[in-house]
């Protein structure tokens, strides 16, 4: 019944971290409409929410909503997870880890990469309406082909950090005191999916939240995915528009077997020192 109730307690992570993002949020909706009230722009209440809503939805609203979202919650995962699991404040190279690893982790962004574009390709093919849903929603969010400061710092560093925390910090942790490696790592990627919002990301963030709980695990450091994921979000965000990225999206079968390759090579490269001893 104990270890029910904590496998229940493991969910309290992705909880807590919407309740951040939903109070940050009448927060900062409220503070507009102070605003708009103040300056008498808009007097009408009705008038006034209406304003405030078309204010949320500019770009520059969601960015310091995002960059607050993630600033506050590194602070309190942080906090839980150094204070509950043991971890250092400051990122240290975990014991056993070697180039050849790092090596790995670096393959293995292009391969989870064209894995990712290869799951939007099918998803197209197969449901075309939720892919256009997608479409719609990144292009309203004013989030595409932005590449200001505070965005890509989110993007590439706050935002990884902010996720690998939730998801490989404290949830992870949670779900392996009561389950397996496998079955805790199926569960927090899942909870990782689901925090995207929408179907077309919840499903390829399934299965980056898989592969960046192996190289949690394996790895033996939350360092290892927050590095992985910066690698990851790095290259969508500088090299996703590169000319030979264009020329291998134009041949799918070429672009799976290619992400197979580089991530069955990087999971056998990736394994620390020791684990290379106990073997031989």
């Amino acid at each position: 019944m104990k270890r029910f109730g904590y496998f229940l307690f493991s969910f309290l992570p992705c909880i807590l971290v919407t309740a951040i993002q939903l109070i940050l949020s009448v927060i900062m909706m409220a503070a507009v409409m102070v605003r708009l009230n103040l300056k008498q722009v808009i007097t009408d209440p009705g008038k006034l929410f209406d304003a405030a809503v078309i204010i949320a939805m500019d770009f520059n609203f969601t960015m310091v909503l995002l960059v607050s979202y993630s600033i506050a919650t590194i602070c309190i995962f942080s906090m839980w997870y150094y204070r509950k699991f043991e971890g250092a404040y400051l990122p240290i190279i975990p014991k056993g880890f070697n180039f050849k690893m790092l090596f790995a982790l670096i393959l293995a962004v292009p391969g989870a990469q064209f894995l990712s574009d290869y799951i939007c390709t099918l998803i197209d093919i197969v449901r075309p309406d939720l892919m256009e849903e997608y479409e719609d929603l990144i292009e309203n969010s004013g989030l595409i082909n932005s590449s200001c400061i505070p965005m890509i710092l989110y993007a590439v560093i706050l935002g990884p950090i902010c996720e690998e925390l939730i998801f490989r910090g404290v949830t992870y942790k949670c779900f392996r005191r009561v389950l397996p490696f496998w079955a805790a790592n199926f569960f927090q990627a899942v909870l990782f999916g689901i925090f995207h919002g929408n179907w077309v990301q919840g499903i390829y963030a399934f299965v980056l939240g898989l592969i960046l709980g192996y190289i949690c695990e394996k790895g033996g450091s939350i360092n290892c995915s927050i590095l992985f994921h910066i690698l990851f979000n790095s290259w969508a965000e500088f090299l996703s528009d590169l000319h030979f990225i264009d020329v291998i999206s134009k041949f799918p079968l070429l672009k799976i077997s290619g992400a197979v390759v580089a991530l069955v090579v990087a999971f056998i490269l990736y394994r620390p020192k020791s684990l290379q001893i106990q073997d031989s």
